[in-house]
């Protein structure tokens, strides 16, 4: 289980070529953004935006039309930051 104040982001597989999966998990009901930005840090996709219950969330990302390169995703909850790096290759 996880503390009170604990969160969890996860992206596989990674490195990808089409699309990854972010999984996300929070230890106590809260609302959420999960982004992911480019190493310039410009928004690239918001992915989920909205009120999460307990327990884990997965969403998908559509990579296939990305350049290669490295991306970040960033998880947002009530003022705190997670952060996983992504890579994407060529297909």
């Amino acid at each position: 289980p996880l503390a009170s104040d604990e969160l969890t982001l996860r992206v596989f597989p990674n490195p990808c070529r089409g699309s990854a999966t972010l999984v996300f998990e929070l230890a106590v009901p809260a609302p959420a953004e999960l982004s992911v930005y480019d190493l310039s840090g410009r928004l690239v996709e918001e992915v989920f935006s909205g009120d999460v219950p307990v327990g884990p969330m997965s969403h998908s990302l559509e990579g296939s039309g990305l350049p290669s390169g490295i991306y970040f995703a960033v998880l947002h909850v009530e003022g705190r930051l997670v952060t996983e790096s992504l890579v994407k290759l060529s297909p």
